[in-house]
């Protein structure tokens, strides 16, 4: 979490500087000390289902996928209430397989916020990692890939500022 301070770093005053804030404890329950409507944007990337055990246990460690949506979902809709109406919602995640089976976590994580607390979903992206973790499955391709997703609070009305992520277009290159 970032928190606006008033005053520069080296004391002289002036303008608000963001410094980190770091806490630590269950999301939600950590969630719960922030007022509503307080925060712009949420970026994160959870514990994925079933991938590592923590000492502490905590998300991901649960026994089936279903309650590892459900604790997510406990974290997400804090979010909803703590996000401004303009807010945003970054949600990164990869998915697990059990038993051979794929089970399409980020994408039941996905639709249980739109369809059960009410987020609008407005973009999915497929984020291409060059270096994907090492895979000895022989009867599958490699996963290479993770889904972060885009939600807002309403349909209209948040803030996204596109020009400031768009790349120059290439020239055009005419080979004879």
């Amino acid at each position: 979490a970032y928190l606006s301070q008033a005053g520069d770093p080296s004391g002289a005053g002036g303008e608000a500087h963001p410094r980190p804030l770091f806490l630590r404890g269950d999301a939600a329950e950590v969630l719960r000390l922030f007022p509503g409507d307080s925060a712009d944007c949420v970026l994160t990337s959870p514990p994925y289902f079933g991938h590592r055990r923590y000492a502490g246990g905590g998300i991901g460690a649960e026994g089936g996928w279903q309650e590892y949506v459900a604790a997510l979902g406990a974290v997400t809709v804090e979010l909803l209430r703590v996000l401004k109406p303009t807010g945003s919602l970054w949600l990164n995640l990869g998915d697990t397989y059990r038993g051979k089976r794929q089970l399409g976590i980020p994408w039941r994580v996905a639709l249980h916020l739109a369809d059960d607390q009410g987020w609008t979903l407005r973009n999915s992206v497929v984020w291409h990692k060059v270096k994907g973790a090492p895979d000895t499955s022989r009867d599958k391709l490699r996963n290479v890939h993770e889904l972060l997703f885009h939600f807002v609070r309403r349909p209209r009305g948040y803030y996204y500022d596109a020009d400031a992520i768009r790349n120059a277009p290439r020239a055009a290159r005419v080979e004879n």
